[in-house]
């Protein structure tokens, strides 16, 4: 079946994932949910493929001539979406993050934080400080 998108390391692809019934849709829910409850993540989904794709520019053995793009699985990038979806709506209608502290929220824009973010790790390059960047 050749959809034209990557699916990634288990071979499911958004097309699959789109029209599965209710009831499958319920059942990975449920899985997903309790996969986050335990705290126990599918080997799967800490793995991604990684494929070198050429730029227009010849090769010539110059590793900056190639893209590299990793395909991750499409359930484990939907648990994503979703854990972001909750996370943000939570994070949104508790007024959590205020000021600079917002990037990543939908409506919101991450040009100022991450030009501060550039511009601490500069400050720390050029000055031979430590860095340390907690998410």
């Amino acid at each position: 079946m050749n959809t034209n998108s990557a699916p990634g390391p288990s071979g499911i692809g958004y097309t699959i994932i789109k029209h599965i019934s209710d009831k499958s849709s319920f059942i990975i829910l449920k899985i997903i949910n309790l996969s986050l409850k335990i705290g126990v993540v599918p080997d799967q989904w800490k793995q991604s493929l990684i494929h070198p794709i050429p730029k227009p520019q010849k090769f010539d053995y110059i590793l900056a001539n190639m893209r590299p793009i990793a395909l991750l699985d499409n359930i484990r990038k939907s648990v994503t979406k979703l854990l972001t979806n909750r996370l943000s709506t939570i994070l949104t209608h508790n007024k959590v993050l205020r000021r600079l502290n917002f990037c990543g929220l939908k409506g919101e824009d991450t040009a100022i934080p991450l030009h501060l973010m550039n511009d601490i790790i500069e400050d720390a390059r050029e000055n031979g400080k430590e860095l340390w960047v907690v998410t």
